[in-house]
């Protein structure tokens, strides 16, 4: 896990990474990775992120990817 913050629309995800073990850490570009158990980039977050659907989409391919979110998890 990184010392870099996630960004503050992402901040409610952080403890259900680290329930399942998920991880994070920063790119060279200021984006998030996002690595699921074994270590394998899943996806990549904005560190900024610029449209709502941007944040509905990293959510859904986490979900294909085997992360299991709380009945009603929603970021703002």
């Amino acid at each position: 896990m990184s010392t870099k913050q996630l960004p503050k629309s992402l901040r409610k995800l952080k403890p259900v990474l680290r329930e399942q073990d998920w991880a994070y850490e920063p790119t060279s570009k200021g984006h998030i990775a996002i690595l699921d158990a074994s270590g394998r980039t899943v996806t990549h977050a904005a560190g900024t992120a610029s449209d709502w659907r941007s944040t509905k989409n990293m959510l859904a391919i986490l979900k294909r990817n085997g992360l299991v979110l709380p009945p009603g998890f929603k970021l703002d």
